[in-house]
C-alpha cells in the first residue's frame, strides 16, 4: 500500500481515528509505532494518540508516504478539546 496514500487523503482528516485508519490494519499501525494493537484500539475509541508518539507517528506516516505534520496533530488536538467559555471580567460568574 505504500505510495498509495498521498496528501489528497490526508487533506480531508480531521479525527485521529481517521488517521489510524490510513494505515492497512491497526496492527500495522501498532507495529510502525512499537506499541501493543490493544494501544490502538484504545486510541480510536477515543479519538486521540497521546502526544508524547507524535514524533513516531510522522517518521511512520513519512515512511509511508503519507504527508502528516506535528502542525495537523495539533491542530487535531485543539479542536477535541472542550471549549472554554469565557469568565466574567472580574473572575465571578455572571
Amino acid at each position: 500500500m505504500t505510495g498509495e496514500i498521498t496528501q489528497r487523503n490526508i487533506s480531508g482528516m480531521n479525527t485521529f481515528a481517521a488517521i489510524i485508519d490510513l494505515w492497512p490494519s491497526a496492527r500495522e499501525f501498532a507495529a510502525d509505532l512499537g506499541v501493543p494493537p490493544t494501544h490502538v484500539a484504545v486510541w480510536r475509541h477515543r479519538n486521540s494518540i497521546p502526544d508524547y508518539h507524535w514524533a513516531d507517528l510522522i517518521e511512520a506516516a513519512r515512511r509511508r508516504e503519507i504527508d502528516l505534520s506535528l502542525e495537523t496533530l495539533a491542530v487535531m488536538a485543539r479542536e477535541k478539546r472542550p471549549r472554554r467559555t469565557p469568565s466574567h471580567p472580574e473572575g465571578r460568574a455572571a
